[in-house]
């Protein structure tokens, strides 16, 4: 499974009280299901998400593309760096998987059984 890097600054906002979510160190990784999944550090040591005195979420790893963090009620979207490339990435793969084909399909049209091994008089 892949690891994502989450180093960018994430800010999370406690919009019933209007203000930044400061120096926590108790935030969890939720997928879009809701599923709690664990973080590092960059290190790779387990940790919980944090955030800082600015409010923005501290850098950690994880192996979900995207989700959000949760700290006590409030909860604030993240996504991995490498998710800002994922229509480049899709993209290519793509044409990847177009070009395959073709050559499978060429491959298909043209073959053919090369030798009859074992084969009784009735062609079994």
């Amino acid at each position: 499974m892949a690891t994502y890097h989450y180093t960018l600054p994430w800010t999370v906002l406690d919009v019933g009280n209007n203000s930044l979510v400061l120096n926590r160190s108790d935030g969890i990784l939720l997928d879009d299901q809701g599923n709690e999944h664990p973080v590092t550090t960059p290190a790779g040591v387990p940790s919980n998400v944090s955030t800082g005195p600015s409010g923005v979420t501290a850098p950690f790893h994880a192996q979900i593309p995207y989700g959000r963090v949760r700290f006590g009620s409030v909860e604030a979207a993240v996504f991995s760096i490498e998710s800002m490339s994922a229509l480049e990435t899709a993209t290519q793969a793509a044409a990847d998987a177009a070009e395959m084909r073709v050559i499978v399909e060429a491959i298909a049209a043209t073959a053919s059984e090369v030798a009859y091994f074992y084969r009784d008089t009735e062609g079994d």
